[in-house]
């Protein structure tokens, strides 16, 4: 357990220190060639070349195209951040190079900055040579307490893992990658990585390093974030709060993942948080008894509604433990005043609890997937735009569905994308659709390939619009308590370092 805990740690690390990078666009050289000239074909075949090679577990490549004319030849490498898995190499590669091709198809020079890789070529070779420019910096907005004592731990725990980054390869070793910590106060630590092209001699990746370690000045000084990008190598920092508990059997609650539904508060939904709040709090309690310190519920609201929930606990707590820290999740991470009736989940280190109007879990040997939910009152009135969208898409026209006052202002592909991505969010798996972090890599990439929208949460098979229509007029349900709350299941997700 203590491993799943530590493997969950190392993942937020990564993601509240840079959460908000994206894929950097393409840096292309003003020099250029023409087009179908041998030049570009040559490009065009170096990176079809990377993009291949990545598909075999490689995480550093280099190669070279060439024809008959030494000036037409054409020198590229990608090179993976030396923590990421296979596959997230592969697919960074990939992304990397059809970006690329894109967005600077005639240049004879160009590299990619990406969190998890880089991609670069040139018409000189620069195989086993220091390259310190163009280079990337990225840098957090937020400042350290104590910037006189912060920057000189800073930049020692940089330089030694600049150091060790640029030992010589030993046996297996393939790469020339480092990460070093350092307790900063004692609820802080800095975490620091440096890397280099494993081309690179010993002394030639350590100046590359130093260099990279040199552009901190241009970030301000303090701040408890940063990377900077080089051609021959990177180097990174990150200063992290978490608690000074033991991991094993304490309680711990942060970092923390929410992704729950919020909404205006209205009088139906005062009963239902009332409702939620005893049933989970009934849950909290079971949870702790049980052996497994795992346990589900369901309660039926109403005729057409049942709310199943989940809570379960690492083994190590005890039951009283286990009952503690789902009632924190109950009590200080659920927004009560304006909670949304769909569902949530929240996850701890050492807990997590979801709520649903859907069975999302198994009970015995027999799985419950999502199913379509009932349609509301005012179904026509509500849904009718999200089932007139899919038609269209269906039928291959979304472009019917703008607003004739654009015209002609507006860019087909950014259009036909965004009501893609907008079809992807509202699909009826929950489990399908994008979360918010996916969605922004969609609109900041055009390297990345959308997935093919499913059938809308409210798509009814051989239905009209009338017949919907129809169904609302006759239908006769009162709006008192047992009225339906919510049927998009739409959520907000947002990371949340306590």
């Amino acid at each position: 357990m203590a491993y799943f805990k530590i493997i969950f740690f190392s993942i937020l690390i990564r993601f509240l220190c840079f959460a908000t990078i994206k894929a950097q666009d393409s840096i292309c050289s003003s020099n250029g060639t023409t087009t179908n000239s041998t030049y570009q074909i040559n490009t065009r075949t170096l990176l079809s070349s990377l993009s291949s090679k990545a598909v075999g577990n490689t995480e550093f490549y280099n190669t070279t195209v060439t024809t008959g004319n030494p000036s037409d030849s054409v020198y590229g490498l990608f090179m993976c951040r030396g923590d990421v898995t296979f596959q997230i190499c592969d697919e960074c590669i990939v992304n990397a190079t059809q970006k690329l091709s894109l967005d600077c198809p005639l240049s004879k020079q160009a590299v990619i900055y990406y969190e998890n890789c880089m991609v670069r070529y040139s018409n000189e070779s620069f195989f086993s040579t220091v390259s310190t420019s163009p280079w990337y910096a990225q840098c957090t907005y937020a400042n350290v307490s104590n910037t006189k004592s912060f920057m000189p731990l800073l930049f020692s725990t940089w330089y030694e893992t600049a150091d060790e980054a640029a030992r010589p390869l030993i046996g297996d070793i393939k790469k020339k990658f480092a990460t070093k910590e350092a307790r900063v106060s004692k609820n802080q630590t800095l975490y620091c990585l440096a890397q280099c092209t494993p081309d690179l001699s010993p002394n030639n990746c350590r100046t590359c390093l130093y260099t990279a370690i040199d552009l901190l000045p241009l970030c301000g000084y303090g701040k408890v974030g940063g990377r900077f990008l080089l051609p021959s190598c990177n180097v990174s920092h990150c200063l992290v709060r978490y608690s000074d508990q033991k991991i094993l059997s304490n309680i711990e609650t942060s970092p923390m993942y929410r992704d729950i539904n919020i909404t205006d508060y209205t009088t139906n939904q005062n009963w239902f948080t009332s409702t939620l709040s005893n049933q989970l709090s009934q849950l909290a309690n079971d949870t702790g008894d049980s052996d497994e310190r795992y346990k589900t519920n369901s309660l039926k609201l109403n005729d057409k509604q049942t709310l199943y929930s989940l809570g379960q606990c690492t083994r190590d707590l005890s039951s009283e433990g286990c009952a503690t820290c789902l009632n924190n999740v109950i009590t200080t991470s659920i927004p009560w005043s304006n909670l949304g009736s769909v569902g949530g989940r929240i996850i701890y280190p050492s807990c997590n609890l979801r709520f649903e109007l859907f069975p999302f879990y198994m009970e015995g040997d027999e799985a419950q997937p999502p199913g379509s939910p009932p349609l509301p009152r005012n179904a026509g009135e509500v849904f009718a735009p999200i089932l007139h969208v899919w038609r269209q898409w269906m039928d291959q026209t979304p472009l019917s569905i703008l607003d004739p006052n654009i015209k002609e202002d507006y860019s087909t592909n950014e259009v036909i994308k965004c009501i893609q991505i907008g079809l992807l969010c509202v699909q009826n798996d929950p489990n399908a659709r994008p979360s918010i972090v996916t969605v922004a890599s969609y609109l900041s990439s055009y390297a990345i390939d959308l997935p093919t929208p499913q059938e809308p949460a409210f798509f009814l098979h051989g239905r009209t619009y009338s017949d919907v229509l129809a169904q609302e007029s006759s239908s006769t349900q009162s709006a008192n308590s047992s009225a339906l709350f919510s049927y998009n299941q739409m959520s907000a997700s947002t990371f949340i370092p306590r």
